[in-house]
């Protein structure tokens, strides 16, 4: 595994030692509570800057996959797997809540 960044770095340090159990991969009670929510594309903003733009870059053209051909290909269970289902850095940072406003400004930002 390759970091461009010591904030990255840290980053996924800090999920692996906070979510330990979501390291282990999707919690489908969780996806499920995240996709009963509405979430709010505004929110989901301060959500993204904080736990997205470190390797997705604010414009989302970071060093990971760019968010203009992940966030169309992704249907919203695949969606709400990336961001709460425990195998990306965001699953331990953020709460059900933020996982569906982050979802819901994935969508109006980078809608394909």
């Amino acid at each position: 595994m390759k970091f461009h960044s010591l904030p990255a770095l840290a980053a996924t340090a800090l999920a692996l030692a906070v979510g330990a159990t979501a390291a282990c991969g999707p919690d489908p009670d969780r996806i499920d509570r995240v996709l009963a929510l509405t979430g709010t594309a505004s929110s989901g903003a301060a959500v993204y800057t904080r736990a997205c733009a470190n390797c997705h870059d604010a414009d989302g053209n970071g060093t990971s996959q760019p968010m203009s051909s992940l966030v169309p290909a992704e249907d919203e269970q695949g969606l709400a797997q990336v961001v709460a289902g425990g195998n990306h850095v965001p699953a331990s940072t953020v709460t059900d809540q933020e996982a569906a406003d982050l979802i819901a400004y994935l969508r109006q930002t980078w809608p394909g």
